[in-house]
């Protein structure tokens, strides 16, 4: 309630400042403070269209943030297995990590379709920091016995995985995620305004450019932080769901297990 209560005033400050500044400009030039942006904010709710807006914007980056996921995951753990995989991806994952992020935007806005834009950008953008974070955790934890796990014949495929994954990536992961989610965030609605998708959240900040309607501008920024802080903490909570990461695992235990012992693993 403490941390609460600091938080709500420390936002309360910053907004009568907001509006502060706002009366001071007056009309000398185009702004609009927190009244006027709130107004906006309230028509949005009963908008349909904000609403179709959302979905599609919200739909396009979390499928391009999941299908990264999946690849980058198993592309590190081929990597991290198998050497020839390693100097095969990590020279173009590098490569892919530090191309700006305007160049995979225009690229996907001459080669894509509207619909795809932000599922495309988003993707291709977070897939290489997820590859980085899944090898160099990895490599964090006793590799001989990692790899002593990934061998024995004994374990299936899943269970490998499943072994492997929880007392091995998960905290480097996550940081990794968690980076990977910012930038879909953000390349996915760029994608969108640049190439003029319809229904989406970039299609509208591109209307409201051209009406020069910073309120609406303003009130558009307030929902894209929103749905970026709600995408990153509800991936977050994913990751660190019990089932997920339950515990650390005793390595010991698993081969003991593989000798007719009938331990919890």
């Amino acid at each position: 309630m403490k941390k609460f209560l600091k938080i709500v005033v420390s936002i309360s400050i910053w907004i009568i400042m907001w509006e502060i500044v706002a009366r001071i400009i007056g009309n000398a030039f185009p702004f609009a403070g927190p009244v006027k942006t709130g107004g906006v904010l309230r028509s949005f709710l009963t908008s349909r269209a904000f609403w179709i807006a959302m979905w599609t914007t919200f739909a396009g980056i979390s499928l391009g943030f999941c299908a990264a996921l999946i690849v980058g995951t198993i592309i590190g753990y081929l990597a991290y297995y198998f050497d020839s995989v390693e100097n095969l991806m990590t020279p173009i994952m590098g490569f892919f990590r530090y191309i700006p992020m305007i160049i995979f935007t225009v690229l996907a806005v001459i080669w894509s379709s509207d619909k795809l834009m932000a599922f495309e950008v988003a993707m291709f953008l977070a897939m290489p920091t997820i590859y980085k974070h899944t090898v160099s955790g990895l490599k964090k934890e006793n590799s001989p016995m990692l790899k002593r796990i990934w061998k024995h014949k004994e374990i299936n495929f899943f269970r490998k995985c499943d072994l492997i994954y929880r007392p091995a990536v998960t905290p480097d992961y996550i940081v990794g995620c968690h980076r990977a989610m910012n930038t879909c965030c953000k390349s996915g609605i760029l994608a969108q305004f640049l190439g003029n998708a319809s229904h989406s959240v970039g299609h509208s900040i591109s209307i409201a450019l051209e009406n020069k309607n910073v309120a609406e501008i303003f009130a558009w920024t307030i929902v894209m932080v929103l749905m970026s802080i709600f995408l990153e903490r509800a991936m977050i909570r994913i990751l660190s769901l019990k089932v997920i990461n339950e515990r650390k695992i005793d390595i010991d235990k698993v081969f003991a297990s593989l000798e007719g012992e009938d331990m919890d693993l």
